[in-house]
């Protein structure tokens, strides 16, 4: 079975998902993901609070250890670091076609 190395379960009974974020924030240096099982019209709302007490991920329990490809780490997108990104802006795009050789 899976090892959780150094990572760790702790397991808290609250009778009310409001009190959840102020549980965790103690944990805010350590923590990044939260695996949750509540009703669609209470996840964007505990997610928000979530995030505010140092959340960058929030997903269905049991789906903690596989998330998609390209997810964002610890908040940041892990991708960028390797990439180097060029935008051509609309008004080059635009001015170009006064340069283009089959302009009259």
């Amino acid at each position: 079975s899976p090892s959780a190395l150094l990572r760790s379960v702790e397991v808290m009974a609250v009778d009310d998902l409001h009190q959840v974020p102020s549980l965790i924030e103690p944990r805010r240096a350590w923590l990044q993901t939260v695996g949750v099982a509540t009703s669609p019209e209470r996840l964007l709302e505990l997610a928000a609070s979530l995030g505010q007490v140092g959340v960058t991920r929030v997903c269905a329990l049991g789906s903690m250890t596989a998330p998609q490809a390209g997810w964002h780490h610890d908040g940041r997108f892990s991708l960028l670091d390797l990439v180097r990104i060029v935008e051509v802006d609309a008004t080059a795009l635009v001015q170009s076609d006064a340069f283009a050789p089959y302009r009259d």
